[in-house]
């Protein structure tokens, strides 16, 4: 299973630098997840630059995916690991939910770059 956080949707739908990358993830949807927060930071970042309409068409691609709700084992899971490694709560959820579902997580968040489950790619600014 994958797991393309919010970073790397964004990425993807910018047709960035490393927007290639993302879309290898993203070539089978069926092997995809996507956590419930990634909705909302993607919907919130599109909808800065384009219209309400727009925002939610990148959602429903999104959709296409497996949607991975945020549950109490979820948030345990990331609070201990906010805890241990001192990441904040988004990168935690997206840890937490990887771990929990065995996925590996395409992202550009730096914090999570040195977990055994993460394929990163900076970002340009990076």
């Amino acid at each position: 299973m994958n797991l393309v956080d919010s970073s790397g949707w964004i990425e993807f739908f910018n047709d960035g630098h490393y927007a290639s990358y993302f879309l290898e993830a993203l070539r089978d949807m069926d092997k995809v997840i996507v956590p419930t927060l990634c909705y909302y930071e993607v919907f919130t970042y599109v909808m800065r630059g384009m219209s309400d309409t727009e925002a939610l068409q990148v959602v429903a691609f999104m959709q296409q995916a497996e949607s991975v709700e945020l549950t109490d084992a979820i948030a345990v899971h990331a609070a201990r690991l906010s805890a241990k490694h001192t990441i904040r709560l988004s990168p935690a959820i997206t840890l937490a939910t990887a771990q929990l579902h065995h996925a590996t997580i395409w992202t550009q968040d730096a914090c999570l770059k040195d977990f055994p489950e993460v394929k990163y790619y900076p970002n340009r600014e990076d």
